[in-house]
This record gives structure tokens, C-alpha cells and sequence, in this order.
């Protein structure tokens, strides 16, 4: 999928056998919005096209 970030929202931080992530809520100009996994901070700004996968609908998460 593609869409044009509108608001990036930390979300605090979640951890697994990867290590520590930050989360993020990101929304997007078609009104969706995913929660990203970042290590330190998002890589994307508001005002970004960016293309990426949605991982759960159910949980509404995606990654880059």
C-alpha cells in the first residue's frame, strides 16, 4: 500500500527476542492508520509518501 503520512504519534515502547522498539501510531491522508516498530526514532516525517505492508489487519499494525 501507499499513502502520505498525516500524524506520526508515539506510542511508548514494546519489547521481544528482538529487542526494544518504540512504537508509533501512524495515519495517513486516506484516513487509515497502522502502528509501526521503530528502533529510536520513526525514519519518516509527516508530509512523506511512503509505501508499506500491512503485518495484522486485526490489530491494525504494518511495517515499512
Amino acid at each position: 500500500m501507499k499513502g502520505k503520512i498525516t500524524h506520526i504519534n508515539p506510542r511508548g515502547e514494546y519489547s521481544n527476542a528482538s529487542g526494544v522498539f518504540n512504537k508509533y501510531q501512524v495515519q495517513f491522508d486516506d484516513g487509515k492508520s497502522y502502528q509501526f516498530l521503530a528502533k529510536g526514532d520513526f525514519k519518516r516525517k509527516e508530509g512523506d509518501f511512503v509505501e508499506y505492508e500491512v503485518t495484522n489487519e486485526q490489530y491494525g499494525t504494518a511495517k515499512l
